[in-house]
């Protein structure tokens, strides 16, 4: 009857990773899956739980190894390494034109203010840091 319970959990879960999209509501669903089956050969709920508790660190550890390794962790953010044109810099402050709108910008530490291609190196709020980009495709600082 315990398996039931199980297999409950586990398509809950999968309705829950469904409004998520962050895979980790998949590993504790495989978690519950597995411990269903354990249920119909064990019939004690300790050895069920401790199962799938297990299972559960595994298969999130795992998962998190996976997302730092395919760098969808590198800040999350499609704008880093995108190409920006600074007219000019007033101190080590800008204000350039990207995707349609105006954005205020900054210089990345240790570098040298020079008007021209500039690549986008992270974001401070709504400010994006920049380093200045030789021609030959290698920033420099």
């Amino acid at each position: 009857m315990a398996g039931i319970y199980w297999l409950a959990l586990a398509v809950a879960l999968l309705v829950i990773e469904l409004a998520t999209g962050t895979f980790f509501c998949v590993a504790l669903a495989a978690s519950a899956a597995v411990a269903a089956v354990v249920a119909f050969f064990v019939h004690d709920i300790l050895w069920q739980v401790c199962c799938a508790a297990v299972l559960a660190i595994l298969f999130c550890s795992f998962l998190g190894m996976w997302k730092r390794r395919s760098g969808a962790a590198a800040q999350g953010n499609p704008d880093i390494g995108r190409l920006v044109h600074v007219e000019h810099w007033d101190g080590d402050h800008a204000t350039v034109h990207y995707r349609g709108a105006d954005w205020d910008a900054i210089l990345k530490e240790g570098c040298t203010p020079r008007p021209g291609t500039c690549t986008i190196t992270g974001f401070d709020s709504n400010t994006l840091i920049l380093e200045p980009h030789d021609k030959g495709g290698t920033p420099h600082a």
